[in-house]
């Protein structure tokens, strides 16, 4: 009888805990369907149609056609627009190495036992975690005439920048920010692989008389390329995706994309498609557009899983 009441006891136990389990798990889920798939079925569903803004008319839903997706090729002027943003785009991603192999180095830095290792590591961490539209701001008042670049400038004797205001310099000052504010979490990543594989292969290559470039390259590196291929997954899907950065920089300028359109990244133009002048393009056509965006970002991403196969070594 009390094995009995004892069994019922843990069974009841066991389903109280299955429900929980449900509905925790339950909450994420209820949000990607919410926030995710819904407005991506919205989406794809509008890239069909000709509606222009929020006030639309219930006919505009009805007709459905490949009109925006034509209109993005055909328009000689949307077209080059598109090009151009895909461009800039790209030219962004030049980011990743910088930020990738300065942060290896700083982290081989902190993994040796040096002084205040510790408050270097929250030093290079803190822009990691401000806001980017605060940090962009302060990047700004640096690259104006009177900012730190230009006066770093004037005492090395070199000429001042328009920094903000040329076409060829734009580009590369958002680079430059980027790699300074994403290069804490690159850093802790890294540091983190660094102190946790196995250290018997060091060892071994260092009683065979291997030399200390030997070892990091051959060794560490290839130790460490799993979280390489974690860093450059990540930071190519977002680096992707970049609009604030290049639109507070521009802010207060004369150019609100950058001189000659130079800041001017797909996602900022769809932003413009859709919020700023729906009136000019409409919901549908930079439907379309975010559509062939995330194909072309899932096309790069699955290129990069394929591409691993060869590089990224686990150690097992």
């Amino acid at each position: 009888m009390v094995n009995d009441e004892l069994l019922k006891s843990k069974k009841r136990r066991r389903m109280i805990q299955n429900v929980e389990g449900w509905l925790i798990s339950l909450i994420p889920f209820v949000g990607f369907l919410l926030f995710t798939a819904v407005p991506m079925v919205i989406s794809l569903y509008v890239s069909f149609t000709d509606v222009t803004d929020m006030y639309f008319e219930w006919d505009e839903l009805a007709s459905l056609s490949f009109g925006n997706y034509i209109r993005l090729f055909r328009e000689s002027e949307t077209f080059a627009l598109v090009c151009k943003t895909f461009v800039n785009t790209i030219y962004y991603t030049l980011n990743i190495p910088f930020t990738m192999a300065i942060g290896l180095w700083i982290a081989n830095l902190l993994s040796k036992n040096i002084v205040l290792r510790r408050l270097f590591r929250t030093v290079f961490f803190v822009p990691y975690v401000c806001s980017i539209t605060a940090v962009a701001l302060t990047w700004q008042m640096m690259y104006s005439n009177e900012g730190f670049f230009n006066v770093l400038s004037g005492l090395l004797g070199l000429p001042s920048q328009e920094w903000l205001y040329d076409s060829h310099l734009f580009m590369p000052a958002v680079i430059m920010m980027t790699v300074w504010c994403r290069l804490g979490y690159v850093i802790i990543l890294y540091q983190a692989a660094l102190c946790n594989f196995n250290q018997t292969y060091i060892e071994a290559a260092r009683l065979d008389g291997a030399s200390n470039f030997y070892i990091f390259w051959k060794i560490i590196f290839p130790l460490i390329t799993p979280t390489t291929f974690y860093l450059l997954t990540m930071k190519l899907i977002s680096s992707l995706q970049m609009m604030v950065e290049a639109q507070v920089l521009a802010s207060g300028t004369i150019y609100p994309s950058g001189p000659d359109d130079s800041g001017y990244t797909v996602v900022y133009y769809l932003y413009n498609m859709s919020i700023a002048y729906p009136e000019k393009y409409g919901f549908g056509i930079s439907a379309a557009l975010s559509w062939l965006f995330s194909l072309f970002i899932l096309l790069i991403t699955g290129l990069n899983f394929k591409l691993a196969n060869k590089w990224v070594h686990y150690d097992n």
